[in-house]
């Protein structure tokens, strides 16, 4: 009967703390508490800060723009926005994240979404991470995986009331501020982690890619149109800025060697006709600037760059000097190829791709 008691006092205790943080946002916008960012922690939080952080503005994408930081958004863009940016997440992941967004009830007038064409070969719902339904599924008999959630007891509760009340590390201080949400890198520390080194022990320790699921340019298009142009279309009031990420020019290297290279150009130029036609849609071009893509000091491996690049981004989408027409998709579609030819590659690179064969 006492170890019953006792046992019935600590998951009262564990609910009361878990309910009154809130550290992911499930039941009301951050408040008091500085609740934690961390990229691991993003898809466990983005449905409830889409649900509850009254902003109007959301900046959507896998990691391609995880380092993109809000404060810079709200300096170059004037947005103020939440991110829905988590590492892994396909098309239909992000899709769930817009859906979310849009039936949060807080009118939503911008969108920049964050385009990985290649990533459309890849037609399942599959994420790096777990979908928990008790955060994108907040139905009351979802609440006790909230509550009782031994992985949100452990970190994202402690370290919230560790850091509320001073204490922690620097590195967790840092991220308990909103505008680093879901930051992987900061600026200041961008030196250490891109250029040769880090791609080198990208190349070696890199995984074989995912076959694709999709298998025809029809098949990509079908998940453009459930995961992307459905919103497009649904939601005329809101301004899709859409863009291109600046992956290396390694990625086209690596994609033309793929068996599905022609589908992947045949759906870009679908993707690119469908998307530019519609009209709350820009679509910034920034994945072709050589200035950017061939500089291999910016990157980490084949598709990850400085969040100096992040900024760089942002800085393209508020001038749109980038902005594609229709008659701009040819030549983005030769420019891409092109990217992946030799002349574009450094020979250190070339070396280690050489001893892979």
């Amino acid at each position: 009967m006492v170890a019953a008691g006792v046992a019935s006092g600590l998951l009262l205790l564990a609910a009361t703390l878990v309910f009154a943080v809130d550290p992911c946002a499930r039941f009301r916008a951050p408040g008091r508490f500085k609740l934690q960012y961390p990229t691991k922690h993003a898809l466990v939080m983005i449905p409830g800060l889409l649900r509850n952080l009254p902003r109007d503005s959301v900046v959507v994408g896998d990691s391609t723009l995880i380092n993109t930081s809000l404060a810079d958004v709200r300096e170059i863009l004037g947005w103020e926005a939440v991110k829905a940016t988590a590492n892994g997440s396909t098309p239909a992941a992000l899709s769930r994240f817009m859906d979310i967004a849009f039936a949060s009830g807080i009118p939503r007038r911008n969108i920049l979404l964050g385009l990985h064409m290649p990533g459309y070969a890849h037609a399942a719902d599959h994420v790096a991470f777990s979908l928990n339904p008790s955060f994108f599924e907040p139905r009351p008999w979802n609440l006790p995986g909230y509550l009782w959630n031994r992985d949100i007891l452990a970190d994202p509760l402690f370290h919230t009331l560790q850091t509320t009340l001073g204490g922690g590390k620097k590195s967790r201080r840092r991220r308990a501020e909103p505008d680093t949400m879901f930051v992987f890198e900061f600026p200041a520390e961008e030196d250490r982690y891109f250029g040769e080194a880090f791609i080198r022990g990208h190349l070696k320790s890199a995984k074989p890619q995912r076959p694709p699921d999709a298998h025809t340019a029809g098949e990509m298009m079908d998940g453009l149109e459930a995961n992307l142009l459905r919103h497009v279309r649904g939601h005329r009031e809101t301004r899709f800025e859409i863009v291109l990420p600046p992956c290396s020019a390694l990625q086209w290297h690596l994609a033309r060697q793929q068996d599905n290279w022609p589908v992947l150009v045949e759906f870009q130029r679908a993707a690119l006709a469908a998307l530019i036609a519609e009209r709350n849609v820009r679509v910034h071009n920034l994945q072709t600037d050589r200035a950017i893509v061939c500089d291999f000091s910016n990157y980490k491996d084949h598709i990850h760059y400085k969040p100096s690049i992040n900024r760089w981004l942002l800085e393209r989408v508020a001038a749109g000097d980038r902005v594609m027409s229709a008659d701009d998709i040819p030549a983005f579609i030769e420019d891409t190829t092109r990217l992946g030819d030799a002349e574009n590659l450094p020979a250190w690179l070339l070396d280690i791709l050489r001893g892979q064969l």
